[in-house]
């Protein structure tokens, strides 16, 4: 799995830094493709943005790695991140049609 693999490359010399930025690219893609795929299958009765989507889950791995790293670490990592999410918006979106009663995701191009 891409995910695990990502990661443990990213933690593999105890820092975070530029040198594990197609890794932390990988993992940041593979957390919403993992999230994507899961939403595919449910059943939502709300209708929610592919922008509203991406910007929760920014603010989660945002606040995670705030919860959890310092200093120099944590500005590279929040640096990456949002770049990241930016790139992942051009490759990503629109996310994937859900099978949903009213639509689950409404895109506006």
């Amino acid at each position: 799995m891409e995910f695990l693999e990502a990661f443990t490359k990213i933690m593999e010399d105890g820092k975070i830094d530029m040198n594990d930025s197609i890794h932390f690219m990988t993992f940041i893609h593979e957390v919403v493709h993992l999230f994507n795929n899961y939403t595919t299958g449910q059943n939502f009765k709300i209708s929610l943005s592919s922008e509203s989507v991406l910007q929760f889950l920014h603010f989660i791995i945002k606040s995670i790695l705030l919860l959890t790293l310092d200093g120099e670490q944590e500005r590279i990592a929040v640096k990456m991140l949002d770049a990241c999410m930016k790139l992942i918006q051009i490759s990503v979106l629109p996310i994937t049609k859900c099978k949903c009663n009213r639509g689950c995701f409404s895109f506006s191009h």
